[in-house]
């Protein structure tokens, strides 16, 4: 049983998942460095170097595509948990509260 354990445990330290600590705009470099050991701002720097070299729109589309098929390493961060409750619709009409013990006057002008 122990094992096992300590199989699932290495399995899953060298998952490739997006970092929810080390994150600029959704974590996928922070992943990669923390996956491949190396400093999330090398990779930064690079990859910001080679999309600047071709034309900028390839560069963030890849990013983008990497940012919603590499799972989060905490679940509630993930980007399609994130979209989703931003376009979760929301009571307009405010709660109607109930007063108890009131007593009512009469305004004197």
């Amino acid at each position: 049983m122990e094992v096992l354990n300590l199989r699932e445990e290495r399995r899953n330290e060298r998952r490739l998942k997006r970092s929810s600590t080390d994150r600029k705009i959704a974590g996928v470099f922070g992943g990669f460095g923390h996956y491949l050991h190396v400093n999330s701002n090398f990779l930064r720097v690079a990859y910001l170097i080679l999309t600047a070299l071709t034309t900028i729109v390839p560069g963030v589309l890849i990013y983008i595509m990497l940012a919603i098929t590499i799972p989060a390493d905490n679940p509630g961060s993930d980007l399609l948990t994130m979209l989703r409750h931003l376009g979760a619709k929301t009571s307009s009409k405010p709660s109607r509260k109930e007063l108890y013990n009131v007593e009512e006057h009469d305004i004197k002008k």
